[in-house]
């Protein structure tokens, strides 16, 4: 893989992947003493395994990441703040790093679209 913006977004891809497997399973082991975590774990651990996928996709054929990526900036935003309304500063940590890859992808654009041509061919 040649294209730098692709290998970074895929590396950052991976270290969300990390981030909230890790803040799902300490809500898990919490919620054996408050039942609430355990909902926001299973969600998180959900989006942890979904990001591994998604980046083992964009790896195979990156066309869409760009745009994708893109789409998350309004949902991240929203998750901002619940995590700080409720008080998960680790969670308001890790969603400002996933809008981080957001506005990578956004900024490397054309490099992102270049990929996926170079993919296609």
């Amino acid at each position: 893989m040649n294209n730098t913006a692709l290998a970074t977004i895929l590396q950052k891809l991976n270290t969300s992947y990390t981030i909230w497997l890790v803040v799902g399973i300490c809500q898990i082991v919490f919620g054996f003493w408050y039942v609430t975590p355990i909902f926001f774990g299973a969600w998180n651990i959900y989006c942890a395994v979904n990001r591994k996928k998604l980046a083992e996709h964009f790896r195979q054929d990156p066309t869409g990441l760009a745009e994708t990526a893109k789409s998350w900036k309004d949902s991240i935003v929203v998750f901002i703040i619940l995590n700080a309304v409720f008080g998960a500063l680790i969670g308001v940590i890790g969603c400002a790093y996933d809008y981080s890859i957001a506005s990578y992808a956004e900024s490397h654009e054309q490099e992102l679209n270049e990929a996926a041509l170079l993919n296609n061919n």
